[in-house]
């Protein structure tokens, strides 16, 4: 006979063991996080800079030239 309390009992050193090993397998996979973030290269920065200011020009000069 299989009840409730029976089956915890059997399932519980298994959770545990899963638990353990991904706090462990998480800790070892982020124990550094500056490999983590993102560094983009300084020209891609300019780059969206550059856009920025000519998609401004665009709608500038598109509020102007509406005849």
């Amino acid at each position: 006979d299989i009840n409730f309390l029976t089956f915890m009992a059997h399932m519980m050193p298994g959770v545990i063991l899963a638990l353990l090993q991904s706090c462990v397998y998480l800790r070892i996979y982020y124990r550094n996080m500056d490999e983590l973030r993102l560094n983009e290269p300084k020209e891609l920065g300019e780059l969206r800079r550059e856009i920025k200011v000519w998609q401004r020009a665009l709608n500038a000069i598109g509020a102007c030239s509406k005849d």
